[in-house]
C-alpha cells in the first residue's frame, strides 16, 4: 500500500527555471543593496577642546532686571567664545563693564544679529527704565 503525499506540487521545468532565476535575481539585488549601503569609514581628527566639554553648546538666560543697576547675567567659560544670536528688550548689554549693545533691539531682537563675546568675559544687563523687566538672551559657545 502506497501512502499519498500530504502536499503534492506539480511544477514544470519552465516553472523551476523561473523560480531559480527569481531567487538568483533576489540574491543579486540584496548583495548590491548591501554593497551600496556598506558603512564607510571616517577618520576624525582631534581638534582639542570641544563644546561637549562644557555640556552643550547652547546658552540661554532668562531673568529679572532691576532698574538703575547692572544685573550679572553670564560669564563665558574659559576656552570658548560666546555668540549671542537673540535677545529681548530695550536694555543695554555690557561686556566686562563696557557697553556692547546700546539697547536698540534691531537685528539681535529679531534673531538676525550676532554679538561675539570673548572667553572669560562677564555679561551684564543695565536697565535705565523705571520698572522691573524680564529679560532673555540666547546664543552658542564656540571653541577657541
Amino acid at each position: 500500500m502506497t501512502e499519498e503525499p500530504i502536499l503534492r506540487i506539480d511544477i514544470t521545468h519552465r516553472d523551476a527555471l523561473r523560480l531559480v532565476a527569481a531567487l538568483c535575481l533576489s540574491a543579486v539585488m540584496v548583495a548590491a543593496g548591501l554593497f551600496l549601503r556598506a558603512p564607510q569609514t571616517a577618520d576624525a581628527q582631534d581638534f582639542g577642546v570641544g563644546v561637549n566639554d562644557v555640556g552643550h553648546p547652547w546658552v540661554t538666560w532668562t531673568g529679572v532686571i532691576v532698574p538703575g543697576s547692572s544685573t550679572p547675567v553670564y560669564t563665558v567659560p574659559a576656552g570658548f567664545n560666546l555668540v549671542i544670536t537673540g535677545l529681548t528688550g530695550w536694555w543695554r548689554i555690557e561686556v566686562d563693564g563696557v557697553e556692547a549693545h546700546g539697547g536698540n533691539p534691531g537685528p539681535l531682537f529679531q534673531g538676525r544679529g550676532h554679538l561675539n563675546v570673548d572667553s572669560g568675559s562677564a555679561i551684564t544687563y543695565f536697565l535705565t527704565g523705571s520698572s522691573v523687566q524680564y529679560a532673555y538672551f540666547q546664543g552658542y559657545l564656540v571653541p577657541q
